[in-house]
């Protein structure tokens, strides 16, 4: 895909920042580095984040597992996107990583607070056997 028009030589999808240029499996082979005018931008769940802005993105390729039964698999990671789009994913990535993590402290809070309900219950229930317990020794 050279593109059209005069002039020749860059491909059309090097200034489309729509068009991703991906292989026959629908990723991005970024072992030599990313094409010209994309950036390869690493990490997991990369491209739900992205559709969620409407920003087009590829997964990349960075390698080959030969590991598996049935010979070599590909590894992806992370997403090839446009470079005039990278610095706007990367914003949706912090605050997506932002998010995860006051939902994890959230979550953390949360599980100390039934532990200590749980530890005060248990103190609670231990004083009122030993009180049960004494009460019946001085019946006797």
């Amino acid at each position: 895909d050279t593109g059209g028009g005069g002039g020749g030589g860059a491909p059309a999808w090097v200034c489309d920042r729509r068009r991703i240029p991906t292989n026959e499996y629908g990723n991005v082979d970024v072992r030599d580095g990313p094409p010209t005018g994309f950036v390869h931008v690493p990490g997991k769940r990369l491209t739900v984040t992205a559709r969620a802005a409407d920003i087009p993105v590829a997964p990349a390729l960075v390698g080959f597992n030969s590991a598996g039964r049935y010979g070599c698999s590909p590894v992806t990671d992370g997403v090839v996107v446009a470079a005039a789009n990278a610095a706007k994913l990367n914003e949706l990535i912090a605050k997506r990583d932002e998010r995860a993590a006051k939902a994890a402290a959230r979550k953390r809070q949360k599980l100390n607070d039934e532990r200590a309900a749980a530890a005060a219950r248990a103190t609670v229930h231990a004083n009122v056997e030993s009180t049960l317990a004494e009460i019946h020794r001085l019946q006797q």
